[in-house]
């Protein structure tokens, strides 16, 4: 019995490390709107556990990009970030190069692998 739950226990680490694993990198959006005009938005997941968000204005020239970092998890189709000591969870799947993950407010946002 003592095996079965060390058996348990490792496999739902591998799954969780596997998924972990399948969204290192950066992701990006193509231009998209927003309430600040035109932004594309890039995501970098490091395998430390450390995420970097980067927005630039593309309308804005003379705006730099903002810049918030701080650290994920995922588990169960489900990506945890704390950013700022908040915690936002929500619904992500990754589809070969597409990482497709659901807003607050029920839309999907799709990013792009980004190649090096």
């Amino acid at each position: 019995m003592k095996h079965l739950a060390i058996l348990a226990a490792i496999l739902i680490t591998a799954g969780a490390f596997a998924e972990t694993n399948a969204l290192q990198g950066v992701w990006t959006t193509g231009p998209v709107l927003s309430q600040l005009g035109m932004v594309i938005t890039e995501k970098e997941f490091k395998a430390d556990g450390s995420v970097s968000t980067r927005v630039q204005f593309l309308q804005m020239t003379n705006v730099p990009p903002m810049v918030v970092t701080g650290r994920y998890s995922i588990a169960d189709g489900n990506l945890t970030t704390i950013v700022r000591g908040g915690t936002n969870t929500t619904p992500c799947t990754v589809e070969g190069d597409t990482l497709v993950v659901t807003d607050e407010r029920k839309r999907e946002v799709r990013m792009t692998r980004k190649k090096d």
